[in-house]
């Protein structure tokens, strides 16, 4: 039950191509996703280039799934200096932050502007390109990133810069809220992220999976592993539980979330099947492998039984939905081709999608009495 985790973290992408309408030379202005101007509007939903696609859905900046251009400098045309924020400085969510941009050559930039997965949009089509860039007020608290881009008559935009910010509050949430309340396991080594929601006492709410002040704690490490940037893996099966922490300013919040591994989807009895010896070419006596749904809610629709090799395979388990703690049955019977070891494996999956569950099958081949 591997969840999607909501943020996707920022990166640096490189000359990527904007798409921007020709704007007037000398004309200047200043716009946001919620104050774009006739002079200057995007044509292209899209910034795509090497390295992946960002895109700009009311000024926020995503990472393409897949791709990630593994630079970690921060400036990307060496023309342009990004003499503020500093790297790392930490705003409030709503907060103004002063975008000061040197260009140290004479590059004919028309349009200069700068977007970020928790900012809105800013851009500017004259010099001095000084931005004044908002925090947005309902951000994910947390490392972020503003990336500067820019726009060159007859020619496709440039990425110029990114600084990494830090968005944090200053007092504490009243309340940590995650949205599982419960964390269930289907299998060993399944990963989650853990998402959480902070309440804090003027009413706002934000999402702090990312900020520094928020960590994990499992209550038997034995059970359930925490990694990197707020994921879970269960590695033994029972009941444990995770504690989420909140510390800043030598104060403290947390809350505890269960954690179940709750079993495979797809139970199998007997796990192995020994046939012994069979004649080659000859037939053995059908034995039979129960497959239990082991789900709390979900049917088995469709069922794929496979085995390589000498085994031939019947099952009933196509014929209806097997419901929630209901079974079904395949039968395997060995044809041997061959003299000697003919062992072979029975896979079994279904629609739940929970992975192959696996039987073994051992049988040899005999010669064949004339």
């Amino acid at each position: 039950m591997c969840r999607v985790p909501r943020r996707i973290l920022p990166v640096v992408f490189l000359a990527p191509t904007l798409a921007l309408a020709q704007t007037p030379a000398g004309s200047s202005s200043t716009t946001t996703p919620s104050q774009t101007t006739s002079k200057t509007v995007w044509t292209n939903d899209n910034i795509s280039g090497v390295g992946g696609t960002i895109s700009v859905v009311g000024g926020a900046q995503q990472e393409a799934p897949g791709t990630s251009s593994g630079d970690s400098s921060y400036n990307v045309a060496p023309n342009v200096q990004v003499l503020s924020p500093t790297p790392g400085a930490v705003f409030a969510p709503g907060q103004t932050v002063d975008v000061s941009i040197r260009i140290t050559d004479d590059t004919p930039y028309f349009l200069v502007g700068a977007i970020g997965p928790e900012i809105e949009t800013a851009m500017k089509e004259s010099k001095p390109f000084d931005l004044d860039v908002k925090i947005k007020d309902d951000p994910e608290l947390g490392p972020s990133t503003i990336s500067v881009i820019g726009a060159v008559h007859g020619r496709n935009g440039d990425s110029l810069a990114s600084i990494p910010i830090d968005i944090e509050r200053d007092d504490m949430p009243t309340r940590l809220i995650p949205l599982d309340s419960s964390m269930y396991f289907e299998a060993l080594g399944e990963q989650t992220h853990v998402d959480i929601i902070a309440q804090f006492a003027d009413g706002h709410s934000y999402g702090v999976d990312e900020s520094p002040y928020l960590s994990l704690h499992a209550a038997d490490p034995a059970k359930l592993h925490v990694g990197p940037n707020k994921y879970v893996t269960m590695v033994a099966t029972g009941n444990t539980s995770l504690t989420v922490v909140y510390s800043h300013n030598g104060q403290s919040i947390q809350t505890t979330i269960p954690a179940t591994m709750v079993g495979p989807e797809l139970g199998a009895s007997p796990l192995s099947l020994d046939f012994g010896n069979v004649p080659v070419g000859t037939s053995s006596d059908d034995q039979e492998v129960t497959i239990t749904n082991e789900t709390i809610v979900d049917s088995i629709r469709k069922l794929q039984s496979s085995a390589y090799g000498d085994y031939q395979l019947t099952d009933d388990c196509n014929q209806n939905p097997v419901p929630p703690h209901g079974s079904c049955t395949i039968r395997v019977t060995f044809k041997p081709t061959a003299i000697g070891n003919r062992d072979s494996q029975l896979r079994v999956s279904s629609n739940l999608d929970g992975g192959e569950t696996i039987i073994a099958l051992r049988g040899s081949g005999t010669e064949r009495e004339h």
